[in-house]
């Protein structure tokens, strides 16, 4: 077998993959976005009983807000209804992690194999049990640092409409106004819930990829970061596509980051055509300014900066290190 047909066909698999990842992502996204709406259709009567007791008000004021029963009932219900989605978020990324570990697990096989001689890997392959990586991973744990985060999210959005409501009753909002600032407020928690629900899918689902080339050490000696240098694609992404990495290291990608492992067999040179830096730079300048803008854009080809600078990293307390864009202020200091 020639490099480069096994290139092609290890980085055409890869991408195959990824669209499998977002595939079932989407799904499970989609689920959670109709039973939100469906829990806020059962908010909806009060929001209008409340919206309409408000207008009769003659001079609605925040000790009348407080007063008002209706007020009382809806903030009680509102955090009564996003308890039940908090916990039907719950249910579905347990069902998720489980779903992307089995597929990442398999998938690491099978880009093992394109990439050297499938027998000679089939004989000498050890095969972990997805279970097994789902507890070490600990993403669903009760007492971890993922659902004692979602857990706070009924009680705090909750809060923040009942302080969005005090606020701006305060200010002298007219009741279409205060409703909807209550549809705002209550959509942070959709989008929390969905940013937590992709981001630990498709971590799992890389985890368990790198778990298999870990027991696998004798063929892979470890990993291509693979970013999809498109319209969507972040400078800090595109700084690390390219890069190799070994197998104890993270791919510690941004939130909803979708970028990916191409793993590094013994004695086999990168299947990756260029790196994420080579491949900016090719880029017509109008494309480069979109990507950074053009105070950076203008900084970096001064020569103020490293192209490599552009992905920082910074702590999580669920996932470790993660990366994201550096500000301009992060790559040449000022104030």
């Amino acid at each position: 077998m020639s490099d480069q047909p096994a290139a092609e066909n290890v980085i055409d698999l890869a991408r195959k993959f990824r669209e499998a990842v977002v595939k079932r992502d989407m799904a499970v996204l989609q689920d959670l976005i109709e039973t939100y709406q469906s829990m806020y259709a059962t908010l909806q009567d009060k929001i209008t009983l409340l919206t309409d007791a408000l207008a009769m008000m003659e001079n609605p004021s925040v000790g009348g807000l407080r007063r008002l029963d209706r007020y009382k009932d809806f903030i009680k219900q509102v955090e009564v209804e996003l308890t039940k989605y908090q916990n039907y978020v719950e249910i579905q990324i347990r069902k998720a992690v489980s779903e992307e570990v089995l597929a990442g697990t398999t998938d690491a096989r099978r880009l093992i194999m394109a990439l050297g001689d499938e027998a000679v890997i089939s004989g000498r392959w050890n095969n972990l049990n997805p279970s097994v990586i789902e507890t070490v991973l600990g993403f669903t744990r009760e007492d971890g640092a993922l659902f004692q985060r979602l857990s706070k999210m009924a009680p705090t959005t909750a809060k923040s409409v009942a302080n969005a409501l005090v606020e701006n009753i305060g200010l002298g909002k007219n009741p279409r106004t205060i409703a909807g600032i209550i549809t705002k407020q209550m959509g942070v928690a959709l989008t929390d819930a969905l940013r937590m629900t992709r981001t630990v899918q498709v971590y799992s689902y890389r985890e368990a990829n790198r778990a298999s080339y870990i027991a696998n050490s004798d063929v892979v000696t470890g990993w291509y970061w693979m970013s999809a240098l498109d319209a969507e694609t972040c400078t800090a992404c595109i700084a690390m596509h390219g890069t190799f990495h070994t197998n104890d290291e993270t791919l510690d990608d941004h939130y909803n980051g979708m970028c990916t492992m191409i793993p590094a067999v013994i004695g086999g040179k990168s299947p990756l055509e260029q790196t994420g830096e080579d491949w900016f730079k090719a880029q017509p300048e109008e494309k480069q300014r979109q990507y950074m803008g053009d105070t950076k854009y203008e900084a970096w080809k001064e020569g103020k900066f490293e192209f490599s600078a552009l992905s920082s990293q910074h702590d999580d307390d669920v996932y470790g290190t993660m990366r994201g864009e550096a500000t301009l202020k992060d790559l040449i200091g000022g104030g």
